[in-house]
């Protein structure tokens, strides 16, 4: 799952985990799963990170990312929110 390769980026770059993929509150339109990690997003780092060519990457919708957030939508747009801070 790219949500997962996502998570498993910034914990390489240095984020520490705050929770794993759990289920989001209610209400929360379209968001599948939600993680959490401690500290800023590195927006450029992500960004140069995910768009280079890679075979093993799964397909996507959508990556969104932002220094308090990462959003991934899949191709059946459902999402997956990385929340940082």
């Amino acid at each position: 799952m790219a949500a997962c390769d996502l998570l498993e980026f910034l914990l390489a770059q240095g984020l520490a985990l705050r929770h794993g993929w759990s289920d989001p509150e209610p209400g929360a339109r379209n968001v599948r799963k939600v993680a959490s990690v401690e500290g800023e997003i590195p927006v450029s780092v992500v960004l140069r990170h995910f768009s280079e060519p890679r075979s093993r990457f799964p397909g996507v919708n959508a990556i969104e990312v932002r220094s308090d957030h990462a959003r991934v939508v899949g191709l059946a747009l459902e999402e997956y929110l990385i929340q940082a801070g």
